[in-house]
């Protein structure tokens, strides 16, 4: 019965920020309940290693992206890619974002800026670019 109740398959899901811990794990979690994942980072490199992972386990569930979440052009572009190889996106997270490495009385405001637009505005940006075409 679980399986039915959390089952994704046949619906594509993007997850942005996917190089990272929590997102990864996400991607995967969207693949094990069958959905075509479209994993994307900053760094491709990460999104690919991720890819591989999961298609380890599920083979041809997931494809890696390059995306700069801080930039809604960007995103623009991931959009049309991922609906070129999985068609319509059903489930979109938005979970990029950095932090500052450097404690917090000490990091300063080009850094702080860094931090709120990766983790704010991209999300804001992601938001609006999906929502768009999810009404």
């Amino acid at each position: 019965m679980i399986p039915e109740i959390f089952s994704l398959e046949g619906r594509t899901a993007i997850v942005i920020g996917a190089g990272g811990h929590i997102c990864s794990a996400l991607a995967k979690g969207f693949a094990m309940a069958g959905a075509n994942v479209a994993v994307a980072d900053l760094r491709l490199e990460k999104s690919e290693t991720v890819s591989k992972q999961i298609n380890e386990i599920y083979p041809n569930s997931t494809l890696p992206f390059q995306v700069d979440a801080s930039d809604k052009k960007s995103i623009y572009s991931l959009l049309d890619e991922v609906q070129g190889k999985f068609g319509v996106i059903q489930v979109a997270i938005n979970g990029a974002g950095i932090n500052s490495p450097k404690p917090f009385l000490d990091i300063e405001v080009s850094e702080w800026e860094d931090v709120i637009n990766s983790q704010l505005t991209a999300t804001m940006f992601g938001c609006q670019v999906f929502g768009e075409v999810s009404h």
